[in-house]
Formats: structure tokens, C-alpha cells, sequence
């Protein structure tokens, strides 16, 4: 199993959110998940974004 990653811009638009309440969840928000870096690409572990919105809501 292959692990699926997005950058910066596609996460958001997954979460519906703005890039900028993205980046400022990972300044203000330590339980949300870390990028990855990757020949200066940044990239989000999708599956544990959504460990993340699990848990945010239960």
C-alpha cells in the first residue's frame, strides 16, 4: 500500500480551507500532521491528515 500525499494548495482545497488557515494551523495547532520535504517540494501524509480530522472531531 502507497502512501498519498498532496501539496500545500491541494490539501487545502481537500479540506476546504485556505492555504493560510493551513499554514497557521501548523504553527498554532501541534497535534497536526508535519509535511514531509521531498526535493524542496512540500507534501502531507493524506491518511494522516484524516487520523487528524478524526480525532478533532470525536
Amino acid at each position: 500500500m502507497t502512501t498519498k500525499y498532496l501539496r500545500p494548495r491541494a490539501l487545502a482545497e481537500y479540506l476546504q480551507i485556505s492555504r493560510a488557515t493551513l499554514y497557521r494551523w501548523l504553527q498554532t495547532d501541534p497535534t497536526f500532521p508535519r509535511p514531509a520535504r521531498c526535493g524542496g517540494v512540500t507534501l502531507f501524509p493524506v491518511e494522516e491528515v484524516e487520523r487528524w480530522l478524526a480525532m478533532k472531531v470525536s
